[in-house]
């Protein structure tokens, strides 16, 4: 028994170095805060009252170049 657990001491000591390594890589540096959207509808079938109350977690402004989403609606009519 005494064998095993002298055996299985470094390697048990690589593998949480390697574990505690990767964890490290998986965490961001601060908060960067919720998402901020530019909505681009110039369409009469969109109700910019109604995604603001449904999509509360999000921060929508009103210039695009302070955005890092561009959210372009637009619509088309069918051939018909």
């Amino acid at each position: 028994m005494k064998k095993f657990v002298a055996a299985a001491t470094p390697l048990l000591i690589v593998l949480l170095t390697l574990c505690s390594g990767i964890a490290f890589a998986q965490q961001t540096p601060g908060n960067p805060g919720p998402l901020r959207v530019f909505l681009d509808c110039h369409t009469s079938g969109c109700d910019f009252d109604y995604l603001r109350t449904e999509i509360p977690y999000v921060d929508y402004v009103r210039d695009r170049s302070d955005a890092s989403l561009h959210v372009l609606v637009t619509t088309q009519s069918t051939g018909s």
